[in-house]
C-alpha cells in the first residue's frame, strides 16, 4: 500500500530528527536519567516534528530496551507502537474532540492502570482547540495525575492555550527547520531512493516549505508524481511561481524607474499562468532579501535564498537604496492584501508597478523618504542609481557654456564688493535690489576689520552640523565652496537642482542656525557656481544675476 514520503519516513528515533537538537538532547537526557516530566506541552509551526516527537517520547518511555535515550525499536513494546496496535498509546485529535465531553472521557479513563505499557500516554494534537470547559476539566489531572500516565500536548498556536494548561506542562518550543537542512536531507532522500534530481529543484522546494520538513516531501511527492524526477521547472509549476531571472529581471527594471520594461516582464509571467499573489509573495521576499545584504556580511544567513544567489543580489544593490526597499515592500504589502477582493488582480499589480517605478505617484511618506533618498545619492555622486542623467548633464554644459560666453564679452569685468552688511537688512533676491544694497553698505563693509578664519573650515563644520539637522541638504551641499564675508556666508554649488530645493529644506534657516552657534551672525545666500569654473574665484555673482 502507497504510504506519503512524510509517513513513510518519519524518524523512528530522536537521532533521526532534524532541525531541533536543543529539544531531542533534552528529551534523551530526561529518558536515560529518568526524569520524566508528568506533562509535557510541543509547540512550533506546522511540520516541524512535534508528533513526531510525541510518538517518539512515548515510545521511549515504554521502551523495553532504551539505547541512549532513544527506543530500541526492535521490542515488541517498540514494534506495537509503531503499527498502532497498542492501546495503552491514545492519540487524541483536538479539533473534533474539543467539548468538555470529551474531556470527562479522558478523565474516566486514566484511572485505569495500562494494559500492557509501563505507561499509559495522552497525546492529544492542536491541543487549542478544546473549549475552555474542556480546559478546565483537565486542569486537575494535568497537575496531578496517576504515576502511570503521562500528557503530551501539541499545538501550533500556544496563546490559544490557558495559561494555567501550560504552567503546568514542560514547554518545548519547536523552530522552523533552516532551508540548507531541508535541503541537505531532500537531497540525502533523493540519492538512496536513486530519483534524478536537479540540485535547484531541491532548493526551490526547500525555500517553499517554509521551515516545514513534513511540506517539503509532500511538494517533493508532487513533483514526482507529476514527471517522476525532481526537475525546476517541474517544481515551478507544482507551486505556480517564477523562475528566480525573471524576478530579478522584474527587480531590476523596477530599480532603474523603467516602467514600461517592468510591465512587459509582468505580462509575459501573468500570460504564463502563473499566480499573481505567489509573485508577490517571490518580489516581497526579493527585496527582504536586498534589505538584510544592505545590512553587512554578518546577516547573510537570514537571507531567504541559498548561497547561488548571492551574486545576482548584490548586482541588484546598487539600484536601490534602503528607503527605496522598504517603499516597495510596503507597496506589494498593501497590494496583497488586496487580492481576492476584486476581479482585477492583474490591474492592481500594473498599478502597482507603476508606483514603484515612480514613487511620485503615492502620496505615502515612504514614496517621500524614498525620493530624498534618491535625491541624496544624486547631488553627492552626481548620478541617480541605476540611472542615466544625461538632460540634467546637457543642461548643466549648455548653461555654463552660455555663462563663459556672457563673461568674454564683459569688458573690463566688474570688482565682486563686499555684500550684505547685516542678516536683517538683506535684501530680495533680485539683481537690482542687490546691486542696489551692495553699493549702500560697500564703504561700511571695508571699514570692518578682524581676524576671519579659514573659509573652508567654516564651511566644513557647517556641513558636519548638517549632517546632524537635515541629511537631504547636507548631501546637496557637499562638493560645494562658501566664502565668508563681512556680513555674509555665500555657498557657490554646481547643483542645478539647488535653487529648487534650497526652500523646500529650509536652507537658509537651517545653514544660518549652524553658523550662529559656532558664534556667527551671518547671512546666507546660496549662488549657482558654473560647472566650468574651477573654484569660487572663477565666479562672478553680479554676471549670473545679470
Amino acid at each position: 500500500m502507497y504510504q506519503a514520503s512524510y509517513r513513510k519516513l518519519r524518524p523512528g528515533v530522536f537521532s533521526d530528527v532534524v532541525g531541533q537538537e536543543h529539544i531531542v538532547t533534552t528529551l534523551k537526557n530526561e529518558i536515560k536519567n529518568n526524569k520524566i516530566a508528568h506533562a509535557y506541552l510541543f509547540t512550533g509551526t506546522r511540520g516541524t516534528g512535534k508528533t513526531t516527537c510525541a510518538r517518539i517520547l512515548a515510545k521511549a518511555v515504554n521502551c523495553e530496551n532504551p539505547v541512549g535515550g532513544d527506543p530500541c525499536g526492535v521490542c515488541g513494546m517498540c514494534k506495537e507502537i509503531d503499527d498502532g496496535s497498542l492501546v495503552d498509546i491514545i492519540e487524541i485529535d483536538g479539533a473534533s474532540h474539543n467539548r468538555v465531553e470529551h474531556a470527562q472521557d479522558i478523565l474516566s479513563e486514566v484511572i485505569y492502570t495500562p494494559v500492557k505499557a509501563k505507561r499509559k500516554v495522552y497525546i492529544i494534537d492542536e491541543v487549542h482547540m478544546l473549549t475552555t470547559s474542556a480546559f478546565n476539566a483537565l486542569l486537575k489531572t494535568l497537575e496531578e495525575p496517576p504515576e502511570h500516565v503521562m500528557f503530551i500536548l501539541a499545538t501550533t498556536e500556544p496563546n490559544k492555550v490557558l495559561q494555567t494548561i501550560s504552567s503546568r506542562c514542560q514547554r518545548f518550543d519547536f523552530k522552523r527547520i533552516p532551508h540548507m537542512l531541508i535541503f541537505s536531507y531532500l537531497e540525502k532522500i533523493a540519492k538512496a531512493e536513486n530519483i534524478d534530481y536537479e540540485r535547484e529543484a531541491l532548493i526551490e522546494i526547500a525555500k517553499h516549505a517554509d521551515g516545514a520538513m513534513r511540506d517539503a516531501l509532500s511538494l517533493m511527492d508532487l513533483c514526482l508524481s507529476m514527471s517522476g524526477e525532481l526537475k525546476l521547472d517541474s517544481v515551478l509549476d507544482a507551486v505556480g511561481t517564477v523562475k528566480r531571472d525573471k524576478i530579478y529581471e522584474l527587480g531590476a527594471a523596477i530599480g532603474k524607474r523603467d516602467a514600461p520594461r517592468a510591465l512587459t516582464i509582468f505580462g509575459e509571467i501573468y500570460d504564463g499562468g502563473k499566480s499573481v499573489m505567489l509573485l508577490a509573495q517571490e518580489l516581497i521576499t526579493y527585496y527582504r532579501n536586498l534589505l538584510i545584504l544592505k545590512s553587512g556580511e554578518k546577516a547573510l544567513w537570514l537571507l531567504e535564498n541559498t548561497g547561488d544567489t548571492y551574486d545576482d543580489l548584490k548586482g541588484a544593490l546598487e539600484l536601490y537604496t534602503s528607503s527605496d526597499i522598504l517603499y516597495e515592500i510596503e507597496l506589494l504589502g498593501e497590494l496583497y492584501s488586496r487580492f481576492g477582493k476584486s476581479f482585477l488582480d492583474r490591474v492592481e499589480f500594473e498599478c502597482c508597478l507603476f508606483k514603484m517605478c515612480d514613487p511620485a505617484l503615492s502620496g505615502g511618506l515612504s514614496s517621500v523618504e524614498s525620493r530624498l533618498s534618491r535625491l541624496e545619492l544624486f547631488v553627492k555622486d552626481g548620478a541617480g542609481l541605476g540611472v542615466t542623467n544625461e538632460k540634467n548633464t546637457a543642461s548643466i554644459e549648455k548653461k555654463s557654456a552660455k555663462n563663459d560666453g556672457e563673461k568674454a564679452e564683459k569688458e573690463p569685468e566688474i570688482e565682486i564688493p563686499d555684500p550684505i552688511k547685516s542678516p536683517d537688512d538683506a535684501p530680495d533676491d533680485t539683481s537690482e535690489d542687490i546691486l542696489k544694497f551692495i553699493d549702500d553698505n560697500k564703504v561700511q563693509a571695508e571699514k570692518e576689520t578682524g581676524d576671519i578664519q579659514d573659509d573652508d573650515e567654516i564651511f566644513e563644520e557647517v556641513l558636519s552640523r548638517l549632517a546632524k539637522k537635515s541629511m537631504p541638504l547636507k548631501a546637496m551641499l557637499d562638493g560645494a565652496q562658501a566664502s565668508k564675508e563681512s556680513a555674509t556666508f555665500t555657498i557657490f554649488s554646481e547643483n542645478p537642482l539647488l535653487s529648487s530645493m534650497v526652500d523646500t529644506l529650509k536652507g537658509k534657516e537651517v545653514v544660518g542656525e549652524c553658523l550662529k552657534e559656532m558664534g556667527f551672525e551671518l547671512a546666507v545666500l546660496f549662488k549657482e557656481k558654473p560647472a566650468s569654473a574651477q573654484d569660487v574665484g572663477d565666479f562672478d555673482p553680479i554676471d549670473e544675476l545679470m
